[in-house]
């Protein structure tokens, strides 16, 4: 942070590239470029690469100078608008104008539906990053993961003498290495290794570990066929609390909530 801070101060858009310790296809890349402080990791970055399949990924480690984008930056709001102003002014001023239609409601500031939705929907890297001449990058080993994949939660979850990592209402039998999760029914696995097994309520996700970075494709399927279990769960908060649906239909919904 200290050394992110300075370039920060001058105007820099600053990130964290973590130094790889896998061939992994789940993040995408920062290519380092000319350093910016002597004798500290701090550089320019010369580029970013998309997420990579198994061999780009296995030729990105093999020529060395590639970081895991961790997509955690350090900026000044003043430089990151201005940015944002010169590279996608429709953004800069969608935004501004979804901005002004903020409104209190309890703990929450809300934004017009309409004006939020004009905005276009591009990430900080696609937007700015990619684009601007003032990245930097700081080459940080700090034995990070964004458990951004069931696999990954798998990595940093307490496990059992085989490897299992359990939570909820689960019966193991002769499993190895296998993450399994039950948010209310009881779940029973026999004789099986490296899957990922995940009872949601409403929904079970049953899944190869190494493949448990895929599971966009199984919302990209439920998004084509007008599913809804990727965005509406059965338990639903709101600022007193929450309920769970029981049952739905057309023109009704029936919950229940706490006392």
């Amino acid at each position: 942070m200290r050394l992110a801070r300075r370039p920060a101060a001058d105007g820099a858009l600053v990130t964290f590239g973590i130094v790889p310790t896998e061939r992994a296809t789940g993040f995408g890349y920062i290519e380092q470029g000319e350093a910016l402080s002597h004798g500290e990791p701090l550089y320019r970055i010369r580029r970013f690469v998309e997420k990579p399949n198994p061999e780009a990924a296995q030729a990105v480690l093999a020529q060395g100078g590639f970081l895991w984008n961790s997509g955690m930056f350090v900026f000044g709001a003043r430089a990151y608008l201005d940015e944002l102003r010169r590279l996608r002014p429709d953004i800069a001023e969608a935004a501004a104008r979804a901005h002004a239609t903020i409104r209190a409601d309890m703990d929450f500031m809300r934004l017009d539906e309409e004006a939020f939705s004009a905005c276009p929907a591009e990430s900080m890297d696609y937007a700015v990053m990619k684009k601007t001449s003032r990245g930097a990058v700081v080459r940080s080993e700090l034995g990070w993961s964004d458990v951004g994949s069931w696999s990954a939660l798998w990595e940093v979850s307490d496990k059992d003498a085989r490897g299992n990592a359990v939570r909820g209402d689960v019966h193991l039998a002769d499993a190895t290495c296998c993450l399994v999760r039950s948010d209310g029914r009881l779940v029973s696995a026999l004789g099986v290794r490296d899957l990922v097994i995940v009872e949601a309520g409403d929904a079970v996700l049953v899944a190869a570990r190494e493949r448990a970075q895929d599971v966009r494709e199984v919302v990209a399927h439920l998004e084509e066929n007008g599913r809804a279990e990727h965005v509406s769960h059965k338990r639903v908060y709101r600022p007193w609390g929450y309920y769970e649906s029981v049952d739905a239909g057309g023109r009704f919904q029936l919950t229940s909530s706490p006392a």
